[in-house]
């Protein structure tokens, strides 16, 4: 008896094993990207090369009235520019600055800060085009992404000058947060709430995390009636739908009360 229930529960994660693994694979198209070089959902949608959970996140908002700067461009400008109003993007990669713009569509405005190298002690020089990349952000923006040039605590530096340039309501986004604790503790101590998405990235073998950095005005409206829309691979069930139904009822009798 107890090697049939053995056998069975092995069968049985196999199975879900082999569902979960769909999900990852097909669902979020983390196989496609991989194999054509290029990170895009199973819609051929453009992906940010942020953690799944973190896009998931950003899929719940409406963003079509957001202006957004990124510190590094590439898929994610693409992705960016579908949902928010204005997208600004500083790029170091000369040749990488080329290729996005060749393809940009007409509400995204590119920058050129070129870092051509890297040094272990850097000159007066190259510290100079540090500044410049960090600089580039001017105005004020709903969304700034921390992310691109990574090295010499440059990602530190743009973090320090999102902070200036960031909405009331609105979010600093800094990727590769688990490598970068100095820069979280940074944007932490500027009274940003910190919330954290680990897990899997299109393109990567390797877990990682990309944090949202809140400000504690962030509102930002749902993307439809529900919120949270349901997830990559889920299951489409609903325990509160007579409830939400009166909830949205309420609401709408609120909005032409007023």
């Amino acid at each position: 008896m107890k090697l049939v229930q053995q056998i069975s529960r092995t069968f049985k994660a196999i199975k879900f094993s082999a569902k979960a693994c769909k999900i990852l694979l097909y669902d979020h198209a983390y196989f496609a990207s991989i194999q054509n070089g290029e990170l895009r959902d199973r819609h051929n949608n453009y992906l940010p090369w942020f953690t799944y959970p973190a896009i998931e996140a950003l899929n719940n908002w409406d963003l079509s009235d957001k202006r957004v700067f990124e510190y590094g461009s590439g898929f994610s400008t693409f992705f960016w520019a579908s949902r928010a109003k204005e997208v600004v993007s500083v790029e170091h990669n000369r040749t990488w600055y080329e290729m996005i713009s060749r393809r940009a569509p007409d509400n995204v405005r590119l920058i050129l800060a070129p870092i051509e190298r890297d040094e272990s002690d850097p000159s007066p020089e190259l510290r100079e085009r540090f500044a410049a990349y960090a600089e580039a952000i001017d105005g004020r923006f709903q969304i700034v992404v921390v992310d691109g040039y990574a090295r010499s605590r440059v990602r530190y530096l743009c973090a320090q000058k999102a902070l200036s340039h960031l909405d009331s309501n609105g979010l600093i986004i800094l990727d590769n947060s688990d490598w970068l604790p100095a820069s979280a503790l940074l944007l932490r101590r500027a009274g940003l709430i910190e919330v954290d998405f680990s897990g899997p990235v299109p393109g990567n073998n390797y877990s990682q995390t990309t944090s949202f950095f809140l400000t504690r005005e962030f509102n930002f409206q749902p993307a439809g009636l529900r919120q949270p829309r349901l997830p990559i691979g889920g299951r489409s069930d609903n325990w509160e739908n007579k409830l939400e139904a009166e909830l949205l009822a309420e609401e709408v009798n609120s909005a032409t009360k007023r």
